[in-house]
């Protein structure tokens, strides 16, 4: 076989491997668009309709389009009733009364009692524990040391006047106190 030959038959093979790739690819998007594939609801998003009932009264008007049907109730009411009950009140057995056990140990833990200020109480608590955060991320975030608040004293120049007016016989309260003037920091050193 000449070179061109094994050329053509190297082509035709890659070809052919590219398209069988190709439509392997493409069977699963294919299944999927013609509903061979089996797809499942969400079962967190199916909500269950009440059954319909002849009303006795057949004077009824008919439903407002996009209202909701007065016999359904809420998905949050019905988990309301389905954890607290019909009273609202936790029920262990079912026969609509808490175990005396259950009503000791939440008389114990003060479950009936509520305080008047608690959230200016949760509102502090909750501002102590922001504060100790946000001094630690402060410190992660921000990992230069911070600058000193207030003026900041040049103390050689200080301690040179301060020579100068005790040479002189002079208190040392005389005269003005140098400060330190910061100087505009490069583009590195504000980054770094």
């Amino acid at each position: 076989m000449s070179v061109i030959a094994i050329s053509r038959m190297r082509l035709l093979k890659g070809c052919l491997a590219g398209s069988l790739t190709l439509a392997l690819t493409a069977c699963g998007q294919i299944r999927q668009e013609l509903g061979i594939d089996k797809t499942s609801p969400d079962e967190f998003r199916v909500v269950i309709n009440a059954p319909l009932a002849i009303p006795p009264d057949y004077n009824l008007r008919p439903p407002v389009p996009g209202a909701a049907r007065p016999q359904e109730a809420a998905p949050i009411d019905r988990a309301r009733v389905a954890v607290f009950g019909r009273e609202g009140r936790v029920d262990s057995d079912g026969d609509g009364e808490p175990k005396t056990a259950e009503e000791a140990f939440l008389s114990n833990a003060g479950a009936g009692v509520t305080q008047a200020n608690i959230r200016q109480v949760v509102d502090g608590e909750t501002q102590a524990i922001n504060k100790d955060n946000k001094d630690f991320v402060d410190t992660l975030v921000f990992w230069k040391d911070t600058p000193p608040q207030g003026d900041v004293v040049d103390a050689p120049a200080e301690a040179g006047r301060i020579r100068e007016t005790e040479a002189l016989g002079q208190p040392v309260t005389t005269g003005d106190t140098p400060m330190a003037i910061e100087r505009e920091k490069s583009l590195l050193e504000k980054i770094f």
